[in-house]
C-alpha cells in the first residue's frame, strides 16, 4: 500500500471517528447506537494499529467490518449511524471510481486474481455498488 493511500485511510478514519465522539458527548444516543459506536471505535482502533505496522493479515480481516458495520447500523434507533455508513459507503465508491482500485487492497493481492480466474467481473466498486444500492431501501425499510 502507497503512503499515499495509507494517509487517505487515515484521514477518512479520523473524520468518521470525530462524528463518533460528537455523536457520544453531544447526542442523546439509544444504547443499541451505543454499542455500534462502541464496535466501530474498537475496529477503527485496531484498523489504526494494523496501518501503523502494516499489518496485512489484520488489515484483510478489518476489510469485512467496512460492510458489516454499516449494515449493522441499520438495526440502531438513531438516523446518525445510519449517516455516518452512508457517507463511508459513499466515500469508498468514490475512491474506487478516482484510484481504480479499493485502496485497502494491495495491487497484487491474491484473491483479486482468483475473482478475475472465476470470471467474476470485476468492475470499479464492484462490492460497495450493490451495497449503496440497497442500503437507501435498507434505511427506508427500517424507518417504517
Amino acid at each position: 500500500m502507497k503512503d499515499s493511500e495509507r494517509n487517505k485511510l487515515y484521514t477518512i478514519t479520523a473524520v468518521l471517528d470525530s462524528g463518533l465522539i460528537y455523536l457520544c458527548t453531544k447526542k442523546n444516543l439509544h444504547p443499541i447506537d451505543k454499542y455500534w459506536c462502541y464496535l466501530t471505535f474498537f475496529s477503527h482502533g485496531l484498523f489504526y494499529h494494523a496501518l501503523y505496522k502494516k499489518n496485512r493479515f489484520l488489515l484483510d480481516q478489518l476489510h469485512y467490518w467496512v460492510f458489516l458495520l454499516p449494515v449493522l447500523s441499520t438495526f440502531t434507533k438513531t438516523i446518525y449511524p445510519k449517516i455516518m455508513s452512508l457517507f463511508l459507503i459513499i466515500v469508498i465508491q468514490y475512491l474506487w471510481i478516482i484510484e481504480d482500485k479499493c485502496i485497502l487492497n494491495e495491487d497484487n493481492q491474491i484473491y483479486l486474481e482468483v475473482l478475475n480466474d472465476n470470471n467474476i467481473n470485476m468492475q470499479k466498486g464492484f462490492t460497495s455498488s450493490p451495497l449503496i444500492m440497497n442500503y437507501d431501501e435498507l434505511l427506508v425499510r427500517r424507518q417504517n
